[in-house]
């Protein structure tokens, strides 16, 4: 009963550093565009992308 919970342990803590190390930081390029994007203008009620 013991090695199993070390082992889930262990399993637990590989899972969090691939979360830290790995997938957040390479998603944090895809929000990073979501940020630099600016927003919609509202033309007569409706929405028009204004292009420059």
């Amino acid at each position: 009963m013991g090695a199993l919970l070390i082992l889930l342990s262990l399993v637990s803590a590989v899972l969090c550093h691939f979360v830290f190390a790995v997938w957040l930081p390479s998603d944090r390029e895809r929000y990073r565009d979501y940020e630099a994007a600016e927003p919609c203008r509202f033309v007569r009620g409706r929405r028009k992308l204004m292009t420059a």
